[in-house]
């Protein structure tokens, strides 16, 4: 298993169950499900936003030591995102709250691609395609009317 899919495939997470904040009687704590059925409690304040959760779920396993090496947030947040009741936590500006998201809930990782990604795959198939013809028959675009 490649260390950068660990947090949300799921690799052994030997930390203690809450992030380093101390949890107050504002937060809110989560459970959140990996995709190997695995699952974490994590607390953010209970008017978080979706930015928060995923860096406090980032601190949780910037704690534990992984064996095998370092976790690509850029990589797990571009191919999997949280999921509550069926809709995916992609606006990292939403509050938790507008999902009905609360104590003690369960939240799930789910495989997405973001619209970035997707855009940066598609510009690159473009651009190195138009690159093979340009270089092998010497192409320049032109337009054509019909």
């Amino acid at each position: 298993m490649k260390a950068i899919e660990a947090a949300a495939l799921g690799a052994g997470d030997e930390s203690p169950l809450l992030a380093k904040e101390e949890c107050t009687s504002a937060s809110i704590r989560l459970c959140i499900f990996r995709m190997d059925k695995t699952s974490f409690d994590v607390s953010v304040p209970g008017t978080a936003s979706v930015l928060e959760l995923k860096k406090a779920i980032e601190e949780k396993f910037g704690d534990s030591q992984m064996e095998e090496g370092k976790i690509s947030w850029c990589h797990v947040w571009g191919n999997f995102c949280l999921a509550y009741d069926d809709q995916e936590l992609i606006n990292d500006r939403s509050l938790l709250s507008s999902f009905g998201i609360k104590d003690s809930d369960e939240l799930f990782f789910v495989r997405h691609m973001s619209s970035a990604t997707q855009g940066e795959k598609l510009h690159r198939r473009r651009h190195s395609t138009f690159g093979v013809f340009k270089k092998k028959y010497g192409l320049r675009l032109l337009m054509v009317q019909t």
